[in-house]
């Protein structure tokens, strides 16, 4: 194989690896941000900003936590710089430095000219750049993976004693980094087994040991949790398997750059499709390469090679990524729990090794010089059709809803929260609620996103679905997108409303302003006195609402800031006192109650049919305990279990006085 002269090829290397950065690293904020990436960025800062070192990950799909490890890696990040572009760039920055990698390895077994086409190609793989550019766990895994088979090649093939301990250790990185380098234990067993000559006992221990340590706070989480950390994963994994296809489709699909286009959304694909030329045919070519390389890394070519040259050992090297490429599309051929892409990330880049070996020897066996050249073009015209497809995906989705596809960017919720924190900076306001669709970050994804967005400005969350806060101080109200019950009374209490843009088609986040509250909510029927309940929480009445269904708004006041977990009850009666309609829901979190709140919290229900409800019975109680907070005295002595008050509707109201 001829060997290019330096400077060239050390300039090509550069711009490859510039070309890889960019792809990988620039423009951050166009990149997805949601309650996973949210999560494991709080952990990170968590750890950064020196409250804790954390003794596990984010949740994983199996219902298992996850190894604390990827928000260390991100840690160190954001300890520089305490923003979520610091952790994004992060993952960009591993990702180029696997290309790098890449480049080593190749370079190493199977010469210069196969290292260019490998690099090249992992560098532009439209997929690759994808995986690399988002805070997510997985998306750290190529550097480490590589540098597990790298080890695990220079410990079985070259029979260098001191890099099993490095490849144990990678090992454990990758399978803490995410569950589905499960895959490579056995291969790391067998090579143990049938290389134990070539392995340096002494080594291999150092490395168990330094594995052992760096999984022990998840060990330690998990014995102090019990024996029911491990009911949910055990449930999963007793599933009977299904045999499936989907992860040897999912290697091909990430190796070839099929279905980038997916990303544009279900209804919107089509769209992004026509803004691209057709560059279906680079998929089959790089699937041949890959064929190609497959072929030769298994046959080799060791004809000539000196002694001591690491090319000798070319062959056996070439098994083993092979080996590594398709072995976890065949462990998943009768999975136990469905399988997504993101689970092949593992064989990046032994794909895009075996498409330069491939190209490399193609390239070297045509016959005349215009054919080199031609072959070389032909791999070069495929790598820039693969990023001009990828460069026009990025911009589509900065713009324009994908449902199904890439999430909101980064950029727009950052906008968003800068206007909402200029409002706290500036002295208008005290705090910024997080209205949305639910109130707890560890479940759901707006507080979840935009809590972590806000961290270092005051701020609460309120499930707008059920409940709206007014505080007694001047407040920052952001809204997420769609329908919330209590967009129409933010809207009556805000004095100042904006529109904040996200892409088209996905609506407009809402950021309203809230002044001082300088008096007392005032329900259409007040509770004459207010009852207060044991907890401090006081009832101040009702409204009931017009429409097809029975509604109405409990109005109250926050009590004693606890972590107790409470519930409203609503029961309509009859004449007869009768139950014939109820409605609970979960009250705003007692963990975030402050002196002076006041809410309003909506209830529907529907009755018995040809029953008209006379009175109203209200109450709370602790869940999941479910017992019942009683209703106290001046003298905070108990006197009953619930208010009972008069039902009115919303006609009957009317026709007493004015609306």
């Amino acid at each position: 194989m001829d060997m290019p002269n330096s400077r060239n090829d050390r300039m090509l290397l550069a711009f490859t690896i510039l070309v890889a950065a960019a792809l990988r690293m620039g423009w951050p904020g166009v990149t997805e941000f949601k309650a996973d990436e949210a999560r494991l960025y709080s952990l990170a800062l968590d750890m950064a900003e020196g409250l804790y070192l954390p003794m596990h990950g984010i949740s994983s799909s199996l219902g298992f936590p996850n190894f604390p490890i990827s928000a260390w890696i991100y840690a160190i990040p954001t300890f520089l710089w305490k923003h979520p572009y610091s952790a994004t760039l992060c993952t960009g920055l591993l990702g180029t430095l696997s290309v790098l990698g890449c480049w080593c390895l190749v370079q190493r077994y199977w010469g210069t000219q196969a290292a260019r086409a490998a690099t090249l190609i992992y560098a532009l793989s439209p997929w690759a750049v994808i995986y690399s550019r988002k805070i997510w766990a997985q998306n750290l895994l190529p550097l480490f993976v590589l540098a597990w088979a790298t080890s695990g090649i220079l410990t079985f093939v070259e029979g260098r004693r001191r890099a099993v301990m490095i490849h144990v250790v990678c090992l454990a990185i990758v399978l803490q980094i995410h569950l589905s380098a499960v895959v490579l234990v056995p291969l790391t067993a067998l090579g143990l087994i049938l290389y134990r000559t070539r392995v340096d006992w002494r080594w291999l221990t150092s490395g168990v040991i330094l594995s052992m340590i760096i999984g022990a706070p998840l060990a330690i989480h998990l014995f102090g949790e019990g024996s029911d950390a491990f009911v949910d994963i055990s449930t999963k994994l007793a599933s009977h398997p299904t045999f499936s296809f989907d992860a040897l489709l999912f290697t091909w699909m990430l190796s070839s750059g099929q279905a980038i286009h997916s990303l544009a959304g279900a209804s919107t694909f089509r769209d992004y499709l026509a803004t691209v030329p057709d560059f279906s045919w680079v998929q089959g070519l790089w699937g041949a390469l890959i064929a190609s390389g497959c072929w030769y890394l298994a046959a080799g070519n060791q004809e000539n090679i000196p002694a001591g040259d690491p090319r000798r050992h070319s062959r056996a090297a070439g098994i083993m990524i092979i080996i590594w490429l398709l072995t976890p599309g065949l462990f998943h051929l009768w999975p136990r729990t469905p399988i997504f892409p993101h689970y092949l990330i593992i064989t990046f880049p032994a794909q895009y090794i075996a498409a330069g070996v491939g190209a490399a020897m193609l390239i070297d066996r045509a016959s005349h010089g215009v054919l080199k050249i031609a072959g070389w073009g032909l791999v070069m015209v495929g790598c820039g059709l693969q990023v001009w497809a990828l460069a026009v995906l990025l911009n589509f989705v900065s713009h324009h809803d994908t449902p199904g596809g890439f999430g909101e960017p980064l950029s727009l919720k950052l906008a968003a929260v800068d206007k909402a924190s200029a409002m706290v900076e500036s002295g208008l306001a005290k705090e910024v609620l997080l209205v949305g669709s639910g109130e707890d970050p560890a479940v759901h994804e707006f507080p979840a996103v935009y809590g972590s967005l806000l961290r270092s400005v005051p701020h609460r969350f309120v499930n707008g679905s059920t409940s709206a806060l007014w505080p007694l101080t001047p407040t920052a109200v952001l809204l997420q997108p769609g329908q919330l019950t209590a967009r129409h009374t933010y809207s009556i209490w805000a004095t100042n409303s904006e529109k904040l843009r996200l892409r088209r088609g996905s609506g407009e986040l809402t950021l309203l302003y809230l002044p001082e509250r300088t008096e007392d909510l005032s329900p259409r029927e007040p509770f004459i006195p207010p009852r207060q309940l044991a907890n401090g929480v006081t009832l101040l009445g009702y409204t009931p609402l017009l429409g097809e269904s029975v509604g109405w708004e409990l109005y109250w006041q926050t009590g004693k800031h606890t972590t107790d977990n409470y519930h409203f009850f609503n029961h309509l009666l009859d004449n007869h006192t009768r139950r014939i309609g109820q409605a609970d829901t979960s009250s705003f979190a007692a963990s975030q109650w402050r002196q002076g709140d006041q809410l309003i919290n909506f209830f529907y229900t529907d009755i018995v049919p040809s029953t008209q409800p006379t009175t109203l019975r209200v109450g709370m109680y602790t869940y999941p305990e479910i017992d019942n907070v009683p209703v106290v005295d001046s003298f905070n002595n108990p006197i009953s279990d619930w208010v009972t008050v008069k039902w009115y509707t919303a006609e009957a109201l009317s026709s007493k006085s004015d609306w």
